[in-house]
């Protein structure tokens, strides 16, 4: 399963790190429960272990800066400007995975084991944030406890 992010339109996949500057002690990594409309897993997912409250910083994507031109062999890409990408391959792709990011889901089109909802762009809880060619995860709204992360992979980048 490739999961996709992009300002831009090219596909990407997302990735984020444990950092002590930021609330990863409040979630965990699970074998998550949710299936795309085909019926496939979706494989790991990020759920909260504790209440999050709105506008909280999660969790830091970790990666090598380089330009768009150099990055086109790399799968696990964040976009932090029209040329400059993060590649997180080398972390997102050791046993064990040292970015949680690579494990948060969107919600779109992803089929809900509870209700059989389809969800959609609506039930992300979380956002990316580009700051100071960074990449962070914040909450958009509280988010309870057990409850899986999910964000929108297509991002505008807005200057």
């Amino acid at each position: 399963m490739i999961f996709t992010y992009s300002p831009f339109n090219k596909p990407i996949i997302i990735v984020f790190i444990h950092s002590n500057r930021c609330s990863t002690s409040v979630i965990q990594i699970y074998r998550s429960n949710y299936e795309t409309m085909n019926g496939e897993s979706i494989g790991y997912g990020v759920i909260a272990k504790y209440p999050i409250k709105a506008n909280t910083k999660i969790c830091e994507f970790k990666g090598k800066k380089m330009s768009v031109k150099k990055s086109k062999n790399y799968k696990f890409r964040v976009y932090l400007s029209k040329d400059c990408v993060l590649c997180c391959d080398d972390y997102a792709l050791c046993e064990p995975s040292q970015c949680i990011a690579s494990m948060i889901n969107t919600a779109n089109g992803l089929v809900c084991p509870y209700s059989g909802c389809i969800l959609s762009s609506e039930d992300n809880n979380c956002r990316l944030s580009i700051v100071d060619s960074r990449a962070f995860i914040y909450s958009i709204r509280k988010i309870h406890k057990n409850e899986e992360l999910f964000f929108p992979y297509n991002f505008k980048m807005i200057n």
